[in-house]
């Protein structure tokens, strides 16, 4: 596993770190770590992987046509 050492960051932001961690009842580390990987960037492999994922979902629903919002909508009222 990496290490990562990040200097001179705002006392404030640590501290609403360390609040939050405690709400959550994690350390600052794992606080820390959850927030790092929610913001994480979306690598080209990953997007990639992502991409062929969504394809095949989409070739199991075949040609379905997608009506407008609305049509459904008055559709369904009308039943």
């Amino acid at each position: 596993m990496g290490q990562l050492l990040i200097r001179n960051l705002d006392p404030e932001l640590v501290e609403d770190y360390r609040q939050a961690a405690a709400a959550n009842h994690r350390s600052l580390e794992a606080e820390l770590r959850l927030a790092l990987e929610a913001a994480r960037p979306v690598s080209l492999r990953r997007r990639d992987a992502l991409a062929a994922r969504l394809a095949a979902i989409r070739s199991l629903g075949g040609d379905v046509p997608a009506g407008s919002t609305i049509d459904l909508l008055r559709e369904d009222r009308d039943r």
